[in-house]
């Protein structure tokens, strides 16, 4: 940096203002800034370099004494005048300086309170004396120096004349207290520093074998081991835990031994830890015996509370692998604080080994409102746990658009959501990141608890009349499609949850089971299967029902450690039958492994994935047909239709064996949720062909174009090849070719308002009565009927 020596003049310009001064070369245009019209600016020597300057003598106009001017590196052009006053208790910048120049010791003149003592101006010890830094205080220096005459003696220094250029106000870069919101002071002071060099290699190895979530944790608490030799575990606070030290009245010498430490400790015992601040002053119990009690005096540091927090591993028994506990979790500033001080002072108890305390360091972010602010007590948008619990978090009322938001007035009966909201909330979170909580967040949460519960029960409903949780042995055997496609979905989300809960990523399970829940159970399991639970045998409905309990219980153990007091809540309502087969709270019982579905039909790798995104193409081929009908006022209902997939002859193998399989299984309506659903070729000559030579009735007539077009047909195609072979199938949605049943609902019926031919066989067999003499009662209840009716008429 290059400085000038200037002078300033003008016939009415201040005496104060009025001489010559060192300016850096770049603040010369500021400087202009601050004087009165008329002043005028006289370079007297340009380009002087920093270096030419350095070791210059100048006066210290408040002690008199002679001092060379200095060059540091962290003084710039950027404000001021280019020069700057240094002391070694002005912060490290300085004191790093002085100490290369053997200028010190570093002291700062204040007291505890902020206050100056009588060290701040040695000439005059009462002059500052008791006087508040950032007020009082400041206003009193600049009086001195403005009127330097009244308390220095400066032979240089013109009569009536000050030391002061230009005052003005500006914005201080101090930090604040975030509790006080005040300026905070900082201060030069003899504190306590634990050496930790001796224990730094060993920290760089032992962090080697921690898992950090995330996995920038590692790099994080390695750079702050590495650029930490000593630690610095004393505060000036009027709370913590203290450091047991005495000091000596006189020099100020600290002691700490082991004898003085051991005497403390006793002395605590006996008289609490309260009485180390209560007590006077001069009380001589705490003066380890062989002392002078009246030479001695207790220290008022406390310690660290991080580092002091970093030894909660001695609490922990250690185990096998020299570690104390799996896993610490804390705030992202830990790294430089208890995450390094727990490592360190373990690391520094041990004598030949090198282990960490823990096998996880997971890293949170901070919890912000709706806005994205973070949460403080001053701005008044903190939200309590039981604000959550109790439910008076209540999202704000609609308006009609183009008004404003308007809180919704209090209401007597809250929406409860209970810990298990709570909890749900904290476990969808990305804790590796800031996380907001407001209420859009809770709603959402709350929407999926509610979800939770609704699906238990929905399965507890239906599974009411279900008499033992044993399933048969050749159970996995005789599944459905739907139920494979089913149990399926659910070893692979048991599997899911399970590597990220181990891996403590809490999110993803949870994402991975709310979409079990929404998508592949109620999207799709729930709807194909309620024709078989309200509808069919009691056989199907009992290997229905099994089917449902492996999903329930498994999804029990899924959701337990996430919302525990439903999961109770769910094994409180289960039938009464299963209680002597003392199946236990999934709470109650170890989740030792995820639930695992095999099936022979598709052992080989990938195939069962392969199989359900053939059928997805079909199914939502089907769907959006229907929703062309139902836009088009053709279709309610999914079962007022039926569904036609027409194939090529280039059908890949997959496509055409599955879709084969399942029409052969009379599966295929049940999947697509309608009354009836048939695999025909999509060329007419050939279906003609394959027609004339089937001798079924009903299949004949399947194949054959009808004689007269429906009232609607909607289509839609879909792809259906091999891979490099691509062919284009459809799925055709047209009215039903029966009436509807009174029982099931499906078009399946011969006649309106009478039951279909499966209903007929269960309802018979349920009363025990044949089809004949179920028609006939039918018949006789009909005519009873029509017989009351002709009364009215």
């Amino acid at each position: 940096m290059y400085y000038i020596l200037l002078e300033v003049t003008g016939s009415d310009l201040p005496k104060d203002m009025q001489g010559q001064m060192i300016v850096a070369k770049d603040r010369v245009e500021s400087l202009q800034t601050h004087l009165p019209e008329g002043a005028t600016i006289n370079i007297l020597v340009d380009n002087i370099s920093g270096s030419d300057l350095e070791n210059t003598d100048y006066i210290n106009v408040i002690s008199a004494e002679h001092n060379k001017i200095i060059h540091a590196d962290f003084v710039t052009a950027t404000s001021g005048t280019g020069l700057v006053h240094i002391a070694p208790g002005h912060g490290m910048d300085d004191y790093n300086v002085c100490m290369k120049l053997a200028i010190g010791p570093a002291f700062a003149p204040v007291d505890d309170h902020g206050k100056y003592t009588t060290k701040a101006f040695p000439s005059d010890p009462s002059y500052l004396q008791g006087l508040p830094v950032e007020k009082d205080g400041a206003k009193a220096v600049v009086a001195l120096l403005r009127e330097p005459h009244s308390k220095l003696s400066i032979p240089s220094l013109k009569a009536d004349s000050s030391l002061i250029f230009k005052t003005h106000n500006f914005r201080h870069k101090n930090p604040i207290d975030w509790r006080t919101k005040q300026p905070v002071i900082t201060r030069a002071t003899d504190q306590w520093f634990a050496n930790v060099g001796s224990v730094q290699e060993s920290a760089l190895k032992a962090i080697q074998d921690i898992m950090f979530i995330p996995d920038t944790g590692k790099s994080r608490l390695e750079s702050f081991l590495k650029g930490r030799s000593q630690w610095c575990i004393s505060r000036q606070r009027s709370w913590g835990v203290p450091i047991p030290a005495l000091f000596h009245k006189q020099t100020g010498e600290a002691l700490l031994t082991v004898e003085s430490i051991e005497h403390i400790i006793k002395t605590i015992q006996k008289r609490g830890i309260d009485a180390w601040w209560a007590d006077d002053a001069e009380e001589s119990a705490w003066i380890v015996p062989g002392l002078n009690p009246d030479l001695y005096v207790r220290g008022k540091d406390t310690m660290d509370v991080w580092f002091d927090s970093g030894t909660s591993w001695a609490q922990l028994e250690e185990r096998d692998d020299g570690s104390h506990a799996d896993m610490i979790f804390e705030g992202s500033d830990q790294h430089r604080g208890w995450f390094q001080s727990l490592l360190l002072t373990h690391l520094s108890a041990q004598t030949d080994t090198a282990n960490a305390p823990v096998g996880a360091i997971i890293t949170h972010g901070f919890t912000l409102d709706q806005a994205g602010r973070k949460m403080s007590k001053s701005l008044g948008n903190v939200i309590s746990p039981e604000e959550i619990i109790s439910g008076t978090i209540i999202p704000p009322a609609k308006t009609k658009k183009g008004t404003k938001t308007v809180p919704r007035p209090a209401q007597t009966k809250k929406d409860a959501m209970g810990p298990d909201a709570l909890r749900l909330w904290v476990a969808s979170s990305d804790y590796t990141k800031d996380v907001v909580i407001g209420q859009p967040v809770l709603q959402a949460v709350h929407s999926s608890l509610h979800k939770y519960r609704t699906t238990f029960k929905w399965l507890l409903g239906v599974m009411h009349d279900y008499p033992a949780p044993l399933p048969a042995e050749d159970f996995m055997q005789q599944l459905y499609f739907s139920d494979q496609v089913a149990l399926h979905q659910l070893s692979k989300t048991s599997a899911e949850v399970w590597k990220h809960y181990a891996a403590y990523e809490f999110h993803k399970g949870v994402q991975a089971i709310n979409k079990l829940i929404n998508t592949d159970l109620s999207g799709f399991y729930f709807e194909v299967i309620k024709d078989r639970l309200y509808a069919e045998d009691e056989e199907i409905r009992r290997h229905t029902q099994t089917v449902l309990f492996i999903i329930m219980e498994e999804l029990c153990h899924m959701l337990g450690p996430i919302t525990p007091h439903l999961i109770e809540e769910v094994w409180e309502h289960i039938p009464e039958q299963w209680q002597p087969y003392d199946v236990r709270s999934p709470n109650r019982r170890t989740w030792e492994y995820p639930f695992n579905a095999e099936f022979d039909s598709y052992r080989a790798e990938g195939a069962m994935e392969m199989v359900i995104k053939t059928f997805n193409t079909v199914s939502t081929a089907v769907k959006s047909a229907q929703e062309n009908a139902r836009r088009a006022g053709r279709l309610g209902s999914g079962l007022a239709c039926r569904v036609e997939l027409q194939m090529p002859r280039e059908t890949g193998n997959v496509f055409l064996t599955l879709l084969t399989d399942l029409g052969a299984n009379d599966e295929l309506s049940e999947l697509f949720v309608v009354s009836e659903a048939t695999m025909v070729p999509d060329d007419p000559e050939f279906r003609r062909k394959i027609a004339e030579q089937e001798p079924d009735e009903g299949l004949r007539a399947t194949l054959l174009e009808p004689e007269e077009p429906p009232a609607w047909k909607f289509e839609c195609e879909f792809e259906c090849g091999d891979e490099g072979a691509p062919a284009t199938g459809k799925a055709v949605v047209l009215p039903p070719n029966a009436e509807k049943c009174i029982r099931c609902w499906q078009f399946t019926s011969e006649e309106p308002d009478t039951l279909c031919g499966r209903c007929t066989d269960v309802v018979s067999a349920d009363l025990g009565v044949d089809e004949q003499t179920l028609n006939e009662s039918e018949a006789e209840e009909e005519e009873e009927m029509e017989d009351e009716l002709a009364k009215y008429r």
